[in-house]
């Protein structure tokens, strides 16, 4: 039976690394001097030439880089991934990174493009400036954590915290956060396709608006059973949506995970894949079931006009990480070879349970990260310059 199985060889895994499982960051102050001397260079085996770059003279081996939290991209070549205290900037599409703002509780990093970039630490947003400079600071709504941010345009920031979703016109002098989620409930998810167009997720129901907030409409409720369901939700456009529940029912090594697909500004749903152990108990069986392999769920990546990565763990046979892409329209699934870099999957929750915790990003519709923590307990970049079909290490870490 595939459940018994995958607990056998679940125990052996577990027995063996049981000291370096380590809790994740999750998929984007007093301040410090700014510095933006240390270079992390990629290690990626056999580049082309045309990507090869000639080394600094003198330049000392790459340090090793703290666990990641996040990444967000201006453009295809320039992006910017986060640690607890230091903002890593690359303008060459991730073949080095250089410390570009150090400062302490760094928690979020988002933009607009190259037009503006905005980091969250401690209680307030910062601006900087293409210098590596901040430009500005704003205070946080005393709300509580942040959980989510989104800049989906230059003037307007989007906040959620403690399950409600704060707006703030950044080009007022005197501006001030607005709560727009109202009386939607708690929202464990959200994305934002403009200032005015984003997707909300209260519990199993999807809320749409086309007004910033001022308005809501109910799109979708999931036909799933229990509570305790986490859920990721992105888009590739307010005609492109990506909902995945899952976690309101597992044992036996699977966690229960549904995908869906929602379209026509979310009035039109379809489930894509799920966990079919749990089925049909846990949720309506998907038909027809595509065999993903996943069982315990990763995050989630919306790229281009209607593409999404999925990437999750299969505890059966070798245990491998397995990234699920829709692209160019039709299902195809990539595994991870296990490494000393490989990110990891799991972390110790209360109750003996496992989630997923590490995040996924794209430059371009080609070249993506998988980010995480690696067996060593450093961070861990996986990337892939051909949209998922191979994934190599790009972090030059060892394991101590």
């Amino acid at each position: 039976m595939r459940a018994e199985s995958a607990v056998r060889h679940r125990l052996g895994v577990l027995a063996a690394c049981l000291a370096t499982l380590l809790a994740l960051a999750g998929c984007g102050q007093a301040a410090g001097p700014n510095s933006r001397g240390a270079v992390i260079r990629a290690a990626r085996a056999a580049p082309s030439p045309k990507r090869q770059r000639s080394k600094t003279p003198g330049a000392s081996a790459p340090p090793l880089l703290p666990p990641l939290i996040g990444m967000y991209w201006a453009s295809s070549t320039t992006g910017y991934v986060i640690t607890g205290n230091t903002l890593y900037r690359t303008a060459n599409d991730g073949a080095s990174w250089t410390s570009w703002y150090h400062t302490s509780d760094i928690t979020a990093v988002a933009g607009s493009g190259t037009a503006s970039l905005w980091l969250a630490a401690g209680r307030s947003l910062r601006e900087i400036e293409q210098t590596g400079q901040v430009a500005r600071t704003i205070a946080l709504p005393e709300a509580g954590p942040l959980q989510q941010m989104s800049l989906p345009s230059p003037g307007v920031a989007l906040v959620r915290m403690a399950g409600h979703i704060y707006a703030h016109a950044l080009g007022v002098v005197a501006g001030h956060w607005t709560n727009v989620s109202g009386p939607l409930g708690t929202v464990s998810a959200m994305v934002w396709l403009s200032s005015s167009d984003g997707y909300a997720v209260v519990g199993r129901t999807v809320w749409y608006t086309a007004s910033g907030g001022q308005s809501w409409t109910k799109v979708f409720t999931a036909p799933v059973v229990g509570l305790g369901w986490t859920s990721q939700l992105v888009a590739n456009s307010a005609q492109s949506v990506w909902l995945l529940l899952s976690g309101g029912v597992d044992g036996m090594s699977q966690t229960g995970f549904v995908l869906w697909h929602g379209t026509e500004e979310g009035t039109r749903w379809t489930a894509v894949t799920d966990e079919p152990y749990w089925a049909p108990t846990g949720y309506p069986s998907v038909h027809p079931a595509m065999a993903t392999g996943i069982m315990q769920p990763g995050p989630l990546c919306a790229v281009g006009a209607t593409t999404v990565y999925f990437a999750g763990w299969d505890a059966n046979g070798s245990s491998h990480w397995v990234v699920l892409t829709n692209a160019p329209g039709s299902w195809h699934t990539y595994t991870i070879p296990i490494t000393a870099t490989t990110p990891q999957m799991f972390a110790s929750q209360p109750g003996g349970s496992f989630v997923a915790t590490t995040g996924l990003s794209f430059a371009s519709n080609a070249i993506g990260f998988f980010m995480g923590e690696s067996r060593s307990g450093a961070g861990a970049l996986m990337m892939t310059t051909d949209a998922g079909v191979a994934w190599q290490s790009v972090t030059s870490l060892t394991d101590s």
